[in-house]
């Protein structure tokens, strides 16, 4: 099978680098090309697609008017000759001219339909995504996101600890992420309930780090809350290990990769009840959970962690479950059935 992926850029996104794992997955068997349309290209991730994967970047100012990327890119696909076009975005269905059957993944509950009407097929990465799509109007098959779970450093014994060390992993994106009320969760345990023995170490970087500085220097949190700015998935895979808890307080979340990679890492995780997030924890079956956007709630969750810690049989079955469920061999081989279900 001739396997085209489009998307706009090839940065340091969680999609972006999952969809390196699916293709280099998906090369195996398959012939695939990779097309990003704009300039933001994150050179670091290009090296890790496999060589056997054609790789087009034809790195469009973003804004610009000029229509050649477009013309390159429609020629690309007329040679490759692709039995399946799988687009990862919205926005430039309009620009693909060739009537090769077209697929598309919906990522999040943001996505406004538009272009759906104009796929073969729509993807979904979580039944929570599936379910708002379907609220759009539209139907959609389900296709967990995936992980690495065998290259995840694990915890290999769960010791009682003097500090809870809690990691969070996410872009500092507006409220998007919820770090902030991370944050807040942190001054409300340090200053309302005198709870002192925790760390929080923040992953990742983004428009909002200043905003985040500011929360943690007005609350006098520096001992407690530190950003660590943006960490390759190399370093998050080997240091989840080192933590006592996972927290994802997102607003926002079609699904939850770093929960999953929290749980591979046999790291207690406590996320926002989401759909999305709450589908990797099976409904709060592998872990514990708060009120989305509710940092009162988020630090009651905590302070109670803090007293009872971690519950090692949930964590082997959290652990079981992730494994089974958002391995990123299982991701690209349904993707693979599902293409098939299309074309034939």
């Amino acid at each position: 099978m001739k396997i085209a992926h489009l998307l706009w850029a090839l940065g340091t996104g969680g999609a972006e680098t999952m969809l390196v794992d699916i293709v280099n997955e998906q090369v195996k068997n398959n012939d695939v090309m990779i097309v990003a349309i704009n300039d933001f290209i994150n050179d670091q991730l290009v090296k890790k697609i496999d060589s056997r994967c054609k790789i087009v970047l034809l790195r469009r100012k973003i804004g610009s008017k000029n229509m050649m990327p477009w013309v390159k890119m429609n020629c690309q696909l007329l040679m490759f000759h692709p039995d399946i076009i799988h687009c990862h975005l919205e926005g430039f269905r309009k620009m693909i001219f060739q009537p090769t059957p077209k697929v598309f993944t919906i990522h999040n509950i943001t996505t406004s339909g538009k272009e759906y009407p104009k796929f073969k097929q729509l993807y979904a990465i979580s039944d929570a995504v599936r379910h708002y799509t379907k609220s759009q109007g539209f139907e959609s098959v389900t296709v967990h996101n995936g992980i690495h779970p065998d290259t995840i450093e694990m915890k290999t014994s769960i010791e009682p600890f003097i500090v809870c060390n809690i990691v969070c992993v996410g872009r500092l994106f507006n409220d998007h992420k919820g770090q902030d009320v991370l944050v807040k969760a942190a001054d409300i345990l340090l200053n309302k309930y005198g709870v002192k023995n925790f760390h929080i170490d923040i992953i990742g970087d983004g428009p909002s780090r200043k905003m985040i500085e500011c929360m943690i220097e007005e609350s006098n949190l520096a001992e407690h809350v530190m950003l660590l700015g943006q960490k390759d998935r190399t370093y998050v895979y080997s240091h989840l290990k080192d933590y006592d808890l996972y927290v994802m307080p997102s607003r926002f979340e079609g699904f939850g990769l770093t929960v999953a990679e929290a749980v591979c890492a046999k790291v207690p995780v406590l996320v926002c009840d989401l759909e999305g997030p709450m589908e990797v924890i099976e409904g709060g079956k592998y872990g514990m959970h708060f009120k989305c956007g509710d940092a009162e709630d988020l630090a009651v969750q905590i302070h109670a962690f803090l007293k009872t810690g971690a519950n090692i049989e949930s964590i082997e079955k959290a652990y079981s479950y992730a494994h089974e469920h958002f391995d990123i061999k299982r991701t690209a081989r349904q993707y693979i059935e599902e293409y098939n279900k299309v074309i034939n």
